[in-house]
């Protein structure tokens, strides 16, 4: 029962915080199971169906701040091609990497995704090197590293509309619809692998409801780009100190 309550206020804390700034949902909540002692592999099949669940309603709380939500909707559909590839990439590599390799690489990417976010934000919605090649290639990239990794996929699809000239709300909202595709396609081959206990699941499920529930009310400020990236830094500190100190996954 006290793993349960844990488990449900870390569900909390990484939604909120997944909702209101963009912070990866599953990089945070796989770094978060590893400093409260949990397996990561073992937490992979709830973490990856809550966001499957919990990205459309933060997806609407984030469209709220978007001009032509039709448009970036529609530009999102690359999420088919994505969910193929994290399904497949999940099934053939994803369950057979170790736990700590999958946070050596979020660490990684947690450093390169503060770079990308701090990026100069165009902000007048218009697109300017959008395209369907651009879209394949960031589908392939986000929907290859979730389902291997379990994570990866945001920072991935941040970084190609970043590019592309969108603003980090328009970037956010194509991100969260395109994540709850890939996280529902690869969660299927790591429940299959590694089981599936409901009392986890609710726990986890109900905890980030309750967390993109309350980011709808959290106050509005111009820093949240420069807040994510001390986001992601802390979060990388804490899990490179860990890995290289502690270890106590191993």
């Amino acid at each position: 029962m006290e793993v349960l309550v844990v488990v449900f206020a870390t569900s909390v804390m990484v939604s909120f915080l997944y909702s209101w700034l963009g912070l990866a949902y599953a990089m945070s909540f796989m770094v978060s199971s590893a400093i409260i002692g949990l397996d990561v592999n073992y937490m992979l099949p709830y973490i990856l169906l809550s966001q499957a669940i919990i990205s459309p309603f933060a997806a609407i709380i984030r469209g709220k701040r978007v001009v032509d939500v039709k448009l970036h909707f529609e530009e999102s559909l690359v999420i088919g091609l994505s969910a193929l590839v994290a399904f497949l990439a999940a099934l053939m590599l994803g369950i057979r990497v170790s736990g700590y390799v999958k946070l050596v690489f979020i660490a990684l990417l947690l450093v390169v995704a503060s770079v990308i976010n701090m990026l100069k934000d165009k902000g007048d919605g218009r697109m300017r090197n959008s395209g369907y090649g651009l879209n394949v290639a960031a589908g392939v990239v986000a929907g290859f590293l979730k389902g291997v990794f379990g994570s990866g996929a945001l920072p991935v699809l941040i970084g190609f509309q970043r590019l592309m000239g969108l603003s980090v709300d328009e970037t956010v909202f194509r991100a969260f619809v395109t994540v709850s595709i890939v996280a529902l396609a690869s969660s299927v081959p790591y429940i299959l692998n590694y089981g599936f206990e409901p009392d986890v699941f609710l726990s986890v499920l109900s905890g980030s409801l309750l967390g993109v529930f309350l980011s709808n009310f959290a106050l509005e400020t111009k820093y949240k780009r420069e807040l994510l990236t001390i986001a992601m830094l802390t979060l990388a500190a804490t899990l490179i100190f860990n890995l290289i100190v502690s270890n106590p996954w191993i």
